[in-house]
């Protein structure tokens, strides 16, 4: 959290819930790497959406448009 950003300061149970629910959703996914460099880029990306996610209001367009990159992110590389 930022304590210096209006938004990310003070969040609110309910987002506090839906974002630990989808951290926990990515550490329960099945995901297959080439090599140490590709996994450490692909989550330094998912990483950096899950910041800027933070900082956007929760469900606004820009919130909305984040969790889509998440989850086009998280769809090329998931296994069964």
């Amino acid at each position: 959290q930022d304590a210096f950003h209006d938004i990310d300061a003070s969040t609110p149970m309910e987002r506090q819930v839906y974002m630990y629910s989808k951290v926990i959703d990515v550490c329960r996914m099945r995901v297959a790497f080439e090599d140490f460099e590709e996994c450490s880029v692909y989550f330094k990306k998912l990483i950096n959406l899950f910041r800027q996610m933070n900082y956007q209001e929760f469900h606004s367009d820009e919130f909305k448009r984040y969790e889509t990159e998440i989850e086009e992110l998280l769809n090329q590389k998931v296994q069964a």
